[in-house]
């Protein structure tokens, strides 16, 4: 579900689709990140995905080997 609602987030807002061509990969990157923080708006959410958008923040796509969680 998680995958579904991040693609609705981040293909319904123009200034976060990252499916235009010629954008760099950093660009790229930088409009997933905040798609991210924008489907994940609670205190909770953040820190339960705190790797994946400090991952974004350093535009890399590497997530520490434990996550997510069990």
């Amino acid at each position: 579900m998680f995958g579904e609602e991040l693609n609705n987030v981040v293909t319904s807002c123009p200034q976060l689709n990252i499916h235009t061509t010629g954008d760099s990969i950093q660009t790229a990157m930088s409009r997933l990140a905040e798609a991210v923080r924008l489907f994940f708006d609670t205190a909770e959410a953040r820190h339960e995905f705190l790797p994946v958008l400090e991952a974004l923040e350093r535009d890399s796509l590497e997530v520490p080997p434990w996550w997510p969680a069990a």
